[in-house]
Order: C-alpha cells, then sequence, then structure tokens
C-alpha cells in the first residue's frame, strides 16, 4: 500500500507539469526565450510567393523565378549552395544572346540561421538592356545555369 502510494506521488509529480508543459496556450511563458532567428530576407513582402529553382548543388530564391526581371532594374536573388562552398562571395556571369557583352557580378555570403543546409547569398542582379541571357552560378567545381528573358525597362516616370 505504501508502495503504491510513493508510485502514485511520482507518477502525479510528473505528470502536472507535463500537462502544462502540453497545453494549448500558444502563449510563452515568462521563462521560455522568445527569440527566434531572423528570416532571410526575401525579393518583397510577399514572401510566400517566393520560388526556389536551380539544381544540386546552387538553387535559387526569387519571387517569380525571374519572370519580371526588367533591363535596367535591380532584380534580388537569394542562393543556396549545398556543396560545402562557404567563400565570401559567389561569382555570376551572364553572357547576352546578343553580340558578346558579358557581366560578371558577385553575391555575397550572408548568415541565415534556421534557413536549412547551405551556405546563403545574396545579390542584385541588375542588367543593361534588354535581351535573352545565359547565367552562370559558379560555386568552386560546380556550376549551374539557367537563362533569363530581361524585359524592356520601365522607362523614365514622371
Amino acid at each position: 500500500m505504501v508502495r503504491t502510494a510513493i508510485v502514485l506521488i511520482v507518477v502525479l509529480a510528473l505528470a502536472v507539469p507535463l500537462a502544462f508543459a502540453c497545453s494549448d496556450d500558444d502563449e510563452p511563458s515568462a521563462d521560455e526565450p522568445t527569440a527566434t532567428a531572423p528570416p532571410l530576407e526575401t525579393p518583397s513582402p510577399q514572401a510566400t510567393d517566393s520560388t526556389e529553382g536551380g539544381r544540386d548543388p546552387i538553387y535559387w530564391r526569387t519571387l517569380d523565378n525571374f519572370r519580371s526581371v526588367r533591363e535596367g532594374e535591380p532584380y534580388k536573388v537569394v542562393l543556396r549552395v549545398t556543396n560545402g562552398y562557404s567563400e565570401d562571395v559567389l561569382p555570376i556571369e551572364a553572357a547576352s544572346e546578343v553580340g558578346s557583352a558579358t557581366l560578371t557580378v558577385e553575391a555575397m555570403r550572408v548568415d541565415a540561421p534556421g534557413e536549412g543546409k547551405g551556405t546563403f547569398y545574396t545579390v542584385n542582379l541588375e542588367f543593361p538592356r534588354q535581351g535573352r541571357y545565359e547565367v552562370t552560378f559558379t560555386a568552386g567545381d560546380d556550376a549551374v545555369s539557367t537563362e533569363i528573358n530581361v524585359l524592356a525597362g520601365a522607362g523614365p516616370t514622371g
């Protein structure tokens, strides 16, 4: 009988705190840390509309998979590299179909805690004129290319 009472006390002592920890109350207590890692900056406020493309080991996240790139206007791209490459910059080359013009830029490494596997880079791609470009992202010995159709710029406003 005493043994059963002790077991019951131990079970209750463990169950009561567990019940409070599993409650539906979404509010954190004063003792619980509430800080979370800031989200990775996305191309626009409509972060839920962003898309990821590319292939292993280089992926990119854009708002619309390069559909709204316009000449003379910056277009934000976030890159995720999964092959262990973690240099400060990620080289990018864009070759135009018209002529031999090549645009060379570098994406800068950013800290992105909580965003998943890989090293993250951001860049604002800005093309000097409309047309089709073959864009190559290079991370060490690996490279991934995509074709981007750059639209005419919006022109002067006013």
